[in-house]
């Protein structure tokens, strides 16, 4: 999963939509600085950093065989959540 998450900060960089001063990659979650450049279409890096990541993630644990239990949500619009809706820190000064 480490991979996942290094491959998608990749693609992020690779079309100038963030710049990555530095991240750590936890066993249960992430630290990263990065400066936002531009949108992705319609949505924020962070929106699509999520959303790929998620998908990826429920993809490779079901194919796995790992148990989706810990990241399973009543939300209505989804069954399994794997960020947490503050996973990151508003710091712009606009």
């Amino acid at each position: 999963m480490k991979m996942i998450i290094i491959q998608s900060f990749q693609w992020l960089v690779q079309h100038e939509l963030v710049h990555i001063y530095g991240y750590v990659v936890m066993p249960n979650h992430i630290h990263v600085l990065w400066e936002q450049l531009k949108m992705n279409g319609k949505e924020t890096p962070k929106e699509s950093f999520e959303k790929y990541t998620g998908y990826i993630f429920l993809k490779h644990l079901k194919k796995n065989g790992e148990s989706l239990n810990e990241y399973a949500t009543e939300q209505k619009d989804r069954n399994y959540i794997f960020w947490q809706k503050s996973s990151f820190g508003d710091t712009n000064n606009k």
